[in-house]
């Protein structure tokens, strides 16, 4: 998987290496586009399934995947829908199996 760091020393991750659909990303090149992992989480979250949410987890480590989350979970509190703060929720507890090495 590609990444780049950029000039705000955050580490960006290409599309293209990734199991996101062009769906999800309609609005970028997939194949040249670099995203933070928070924004990638947090497009996937809100436009693909369940088996996309759980395929891209599994590819980052706890680490990556707790900060990213923390940075979006705020985010999808202040959208105040019942949907959002249920996906936000699911991931936050596929993040603590992933924390205990079942996925």
């Amino acid at each position: 998987m590609e990444k780049i760091i950029d000039k705000n020393k955050e580490v960006l991750y290409r599309l293209k290496d990734l199991p996101v659909s062009r769906g999800t990303f309609w609005y970028c090149d997939i194949d040249k586009s670099y995203f933070p992992l928070s924004k990638i989480l947090y497009q996937v979250l809100e436009n693909s399934d369940l088996n996309s949410i759980l395929k891209l987890v599994s590819m980052f480590n706890f680490d990556e995947l707790e900060t990213a989350y923390k940075k979006i979970k705020p985010e999808f509190y202040k959208k105040r829908e019942i949907g959002y703060i249920a996906l936000i929720e699911l991931l936050e507890i596929i993040i603590d199996i992933k924390k205990d090495g079942q996925i």
